[in-house]
């Protein structure tokens, strides 16, 4: 068993029962750094996960005459650097790389398709097309996941398809989308939401620059230590990347804030971006506490469709009884909802 004992809660580890243990050697790995003198220019990955979330995060690529060099390619390792060649129109990578500096665990990168039986074969290479100008490479073939797997490579821990990499010219100022899937945790007094990193015209932007602020019954909402213990100060913006560990929650795009004591008729949220000290300010998401009002959240609550997907995140034509699958839930609004549960 693995355990790390600890004062504090956060800096608890946890136990790992392991059975019928095999030691194998893994060899001598292989390490890559952008060649001396480059200058790796910044990219935009994009790609849409096996339950339909379309999310992007930053990369780093730099071409070396038939080389080329990127981080950033491993959600799990954002900064570690990997090797490719480049011929033509094509950019490679060697399929099955270990993302060698995540925590905790070893994983591979490797491209896979899905057939129409949802029957998954691994590509030996991951190909990207490449653009004339070098400023947009996407991966190919079209119907390719790009994924990360456990070492062993025999189940999925990420999936991304559509993949593409798209030059960044730099940040500039511009109206962030508005904040969107807000939903009301009723036992908790939490809500769950939103922040898109991209604008109003479905362009990328830093989250580094992105933070959020509330307004309860249309007045400025400021969290305190006095009710949360965890901060030091008051705050009004909350920076898109902050979390107290407690009561404001940072996963990704998506935050879980806590409310203590709130009594509120109307909640509202938006985004603000900030380039070169100009702030621009989304339009407010409203979540109305009033069941007779018609609100914002109103078109939340009526699906219009439903997926089905296995735990590994493969997509479910037929779910067969007796299986634990995932539900997948799209209503009207655009916003999801996801649940697991025993096909009966």
């Amino acid at each position: 068993a693995i355990f790390e004992d600890a004062e504090k809660e956060e800096d608890t580890g946890f136990y790992g029962f392991f059975y019928s243990l095999e030691l194998k050697p893994m060899g001598d790995f292989v390490r890559w750094e952008f060649p001396e003198g480059s200058k790796p220019s910044t990219y935009v990955f994009t790609g849409t996960d096996a339950y339909g979330t379309t999310s992007s995060r930053f990369v780093k690529l730099a071409f070396s005459g038939s080389k080329f060099y990127i981080s950033g390619l491993s959600s799990k390792s954002p900064d570690e650097v990997y090797e490719g060649t480049v011929s033509g129109s094509t950019a490679t990578i060697p399929s099955f790389q270990i993302v060698k500096d995540a925590d905790l665990f070893y994983y591979r990168i490797v491209p896979v398709t899905v057939d129409a039986d949802q029957e998954a074969s691994m590509l030996y290479s991951i190909d990207f097309n490449l653009s004339a100008d070098r400023h947009t490479l996407t991966l190919s073939p079209e119907n390719a996941y790009l994924c990360e797997t456990t070492y062993d490579l025999k189940q999925f821990v990420t999936t991304a398809s559509g993949v593409t990499m798209k030059f960044y010219a730099g940040d500039r100022a511009a109206k962030p989308a508005t904040p969107t899937d807000l939903q009301w945790d009723s036992n908790n007094d939490a809500l769950i939401f939103n922040i898109p990193s991209y604008d109003t015209d479905g362009e990328y932007i830093n989250p580094a620059k992105l933070s959020y602020r509330f307004y309860v019954d249309y007045k400025p909402y400021t969290f305190t230590p006095a009710d949360y213990e965890r901060l030091s100060e008051d705050m009004t913006t909350i920076p898109y990347n902050f979390t107290d560990n407690f009561d404001i929650v940072n996963n990704g795009t998506q935050k879980i804030v806590y409310f203590h004591n709130l009594d509120a008729k109307r909640l509202q949220v938006e985004s603000v971006y900030t380039v070169d000290g100009v702030a621009t300010a989304s339009d407010r998401a409203l979540y109305d506490f009033d069941p007779t009002a018609i609100s914002d959240n109103t078109a939340a609550k009526l699906p219009v469709a439903t997926s089905y997907f296995s735990l590994q995140g493969a997509h479910l034509a037929s779910p067969l009884a007796g299986t634990i699958v995932l539900k997948q839930t799209v209503f009207a609004d655009g916003s999801k909802k996801t649940e697991k549960l025993l096909v009966k």
